[in-house]
C-alpha cells in the first residue's frame, strides 16, 4: 500500500527514492523529525496514483462537491445532513483554502486521471503540536464506492504525510456505524485505539465514535503488499 522509501546518497545531498509498481519518485530526503513548515505550506502539492490525481481543491469544484455532499448515502457516513445548495459547498471550499493558508489543513480533490471532475476529497487536518500529528478525513461519491479508489488515494496521502511532512502519527475518527471506513483503515494498517460511546448526535440518536491511529513506525510491520 505504501510505496517503499529509502535514503540514497547523492554527493552532499541525500535523496529519497519512493517506488511502487507504477511510479518512481525522487525528492529531497528529510531526516526523521525534520519538518520545514515554510516549504510544506509554500504551495499546494499534487499527488498521483495509478488511477487517480489528487490535486488542490479549487473554488470551481463547488458543483462537483455539491453532487457528493448532497447525497445522504455519503453524508450519513459521518453523521451530517446533506447539503441543500451549491453555496454550502462553496463555503466549505473557501474554508479548506483558508485552512491551508493558515497551516491548519491541506485538502486534495480526487479526480480520475485526465477527467478533471471531482469524485471525492481527502485531507490532513487537526494538526497537533509541531505538526507531528494529524487527522485524516475522506469522502467519495457513492457511484465510485467499492472500487478500491479510496484505498489508493489514502495510501498516497499517508506516504506524503509521513515521508514528506515528517508526521509521526496520523489519526482517523469514523463513526462506529461506518463499516466500510473501519475496514479501509484496518487495511491501511491503522489500529483501533478506543471508542467514545454515544458521542455524535445524529437524527435523534447518538453514534459511537471510534479512534484509529497509525504511527510512522507501524508501516515497517506491514506486509509488502500493504506498504
Amino acid at each position: 500500500m505504501f510505496p517503499e522509501s529509502r535514503p540514497i546518497p547523492n554527493g552532499r545531498q541525500l535523496l529519497t527514492v519512493r517506488e511502487n509498481r507504477s511510479e518512481r519518485i525522487i525528492y529531497p530526503y528529510r531526516p526523521p523529525g525534520h519538518v520545514n513548515l515554510d516549504e510544506i505550506f509554500e504551495r499546494p502539492v499534487t499527488l498521483s496514483t495509478e488511477r487517480l490525481l489528487l490535486r488542490p481543491v479549487r473554488e470551481d469544484d463547488a458543483p462537483a462537491l455539491f453532487a457528493i455532499r448532497s447525497d445522504p448515502l455519503v453524508t450519513e457516513q459521518y453523521g451530517q445532513e446533506p447539503y441543500r445548495s451549491i453555496d454550502e459547498s462553496a463555503r466549505w471550499i473557501r474554508g479548506a483554502l483558508d485552512g491551508f493558508s493558515k497551516r491548519e489543513s491541506m485538502t486534495w480533490a480526487l479526480t480520475l486521471g485526465k477527467d478533471d471532475t471531482v469524485i471525492g476529497e481527502c485531507c490532513l487536518w487537526n494538526f497537533g503540536q509541531g505538526h507531528r500529528c494529524a487527522e485524516i478525513g475522506y469522502e467519495l461519491r457513492s457511484s465510485h464506492w467499492r472500487q478500491g479508489l479510496m484505498t489508493e488515494a489514502l495510501s498516497a496521502v499517508l506516504a506524503y504525510g509521513f515521508d514528506e511532512m515528517g508526521l509521526h502519527r496520523i489519526e482517523a475518527t469514523p463513526l462506529a456505524s461506518n463499516a466500510a471506513s473501519r475496514g479501509l483503515l484496518l487495511q491501511l494498517g491503522f489500529r483501533h485505539e478506543g471508542t467514545l460511546r454515544q458521542r455524535i448526535p445524529f437524527r435523534g440518536r447518538f453514534e459511537d465514535q471510534l479512534y484509529y491511529g497509525l504511527m510512522c513506525s507501524d508501516r515497517s510491520r506491514l506486509p509488502a503488499s500493504g506498504r
